[in-house]
């Protein structure tokens, strides 16, 4: 009887380990100091929150990037704690299943909650946690010598609408219909 229970513990403790995060690892996911700030919310409520980037220095890719923290006052004294996730250059979530490839950089952004409306944070001690998994695999017709990137990162496509467009933007777009017109005539 002894020796079965021995026996469950040390699978049930294998089982355990086998579906451990990477957190409890060291994760080569290096972040940079958060930098504090406070913005009105679309409700029109003051926050405090907390921005910075995490870059993949490891050889594996990595989804599921959470960061949380602790919120230190001046003296040191815990005030409160800190949450969030990787987000796009607009400060909204990335998508599910969107991994952080091994070199990548991608910015963060965390709620701060703190103990008390009047406490102001000195500093925030930023912890990641992330799922590992196999990095995309590399296309051999897209990694020639003579290519090279021009940028990495998102897009935004900005549309000019006639009520939205500056007398400066319609004088610019006149002369350029003007050149065209050269061109053609």
């Amino acid at each position: 009887m002894r020796a079965l229970r021995l026996w469950l513990c040390v699978v049930g403790l294998g089982l355990l380990a086998l579906g451990m995060p990477a957190a409890a690892q060291a994760l080569p996911l290096t972040v940079t100091d958060p930098v504090l700030s406070q913005r009105v919310n679309p409700f029109g409520i003051t926050e405090w929150i907390a921005a910075g980037t995490v870059t993949n220095t490891g050889t594996a890719a990595y989804l599921d990037v959470a960061l949380e923290g602790e919120v230190t006052a001046a003296d040191g004294a815990v005030v409160g704690i800190a949450y969030g996730v990787l987000v796009d250059v607009c400060g909204l979530g990335v998508r599910p299943g969107r991994a952080l490839e091994p070199g990548e950089s991608a910015p963060y952004l965390l709620a701060v909650e703190l103990d008390a409306d009047d406490l102001v944070p000195a500093a925030l001690q930023v912890a990641v946690t992330a799922v590992e998994t196999a990095p995309a695999p590399v296309n051999p017709f897209l990694t020639y010598r003579d290519i090279t990137t021009v940028y990495e990162g998102d897009v935004a496509r900005v549309e000019w609408t006639r009520q939205g467009e500056s007398a400066l933007r319609r004088r610019l777009h006149r002369r350029h219909l003007y050149r065209l017109g050269l061109v053609r005539g």
